[in-house]
């Protein structure tokens, strides 16, 4: 049956999740910090303006 067989694909993600995250913490947090700082711009700028203008 096509059941009995199993591609271990489990394994191979698992390994490559735990190296991404040790490996690449410090580039998700260089995408989240500039995410961050884009939002808060965005979020500065429409509520800078008074409402009624908009």
């Amino acid at each position: 049956m096509l059941i009995d067989q199993k591609i271990p694909l489990g394994e191979y993600i698992a390994a490559f999740v735990d190296w991404l995250t040790a490996n690449g913490a410090d580039y998700f947090d260089a995408i989240a910090s500039t995410l961050e700082m884009m939002i808060h711009g965005f979020t500065f700028a429409l509520t800078w303006f008074n409402p009624f203008v908009l």
